[in-house]
């Protein structure tokens, strides 16, 4: 892995203490090529916190991103656009660009800032994944239930981001949405979402 490209500072998207076992001793890496690391100023802070700069061998590499600007990051076009998420952070989420087709990866989040919404206005998406933490419920900030889910996947397509072979994806389920898969999947695939599971594959 040469690239890797965070959305936020929570622990369960971001374990800096993780990438800094990449560094010796604890690991023994003979690439010259070092890990290049991409987010938030949080995300900054907790990286160097692990005196990742203190690296001689430049393993690890930081470099802050903004949002609604696009990036090169290897063979993929990346732009990171503000989430509902964490209120005193600027979360993102990703719209990414490769070998032709677009994703929209898009958790944590509740429904989407109006910025991020002006900025996906007739941009076309090959895919999007969706937060559905809340699983039925009603939730609409910093993470979705599925009735905002179905709101979100309603105004990408009246926007034009969307047409019939676009896939929607919902996924970033826990005990806390109350559904086990099955349930998920009666509920949501009637719309024409696909219900993520552990170890999914897709070709997009």
């Amino acid at each position: 892995m040469e690239h890797l490209i965070i959305t936020h500072s929570h622990e369960d998207h971001f374990y800096p203490e993780d990438i800094h076992m990449r560094k010796e001793p604890y690991a023994h890496i003979y690439s010259n090529k070092p890990l290049m690391v991409y987010g938030n100023s949080n995300v900054k802070k907790g990286l160097m916190d692990t005196d990742v700069e203190k690296d001689t061998n430049s393993r690890i590499v930081f470099n802050e991103i903004y949002p609604y600007k696009e990036y090169i990051i290897g063979e993929a076009v990346i732009v990171p656009l503000l989430a509902d998420h964490k209120p005193d952070e600027k979360c993102f989420i990703y719209l990414i660009k490769l070998n032709g087709k677009t994703l929209l990866y898009g958790h944590d989040s509740g429904y989407f800032p109006e910025k991020t919404w002006e900025f996906l206005k007739s941009k076309h998406i090959d895919a999007a994944i969706l937060d559905c933490t809340d699983g039925p419920g009603k939730c609409v900030n910093y993470h979705m239930g599925f009735p905002a889910v179905l709101t979100v996947k309603n105004r990408l397509m009246e926007q034009g981001c969307g047409n019939m072979d676009t896939k929607f994806i919902i996924t970033h389920f826990s005990h806390n949405g109350k559904y086990l898969h099955e349930k998920l999947v009666n509920m949501a695939s009637p719309h024409g979402f696909i219900v993520a599971y552990d170890g999914m594959e897709m070709q997009i």
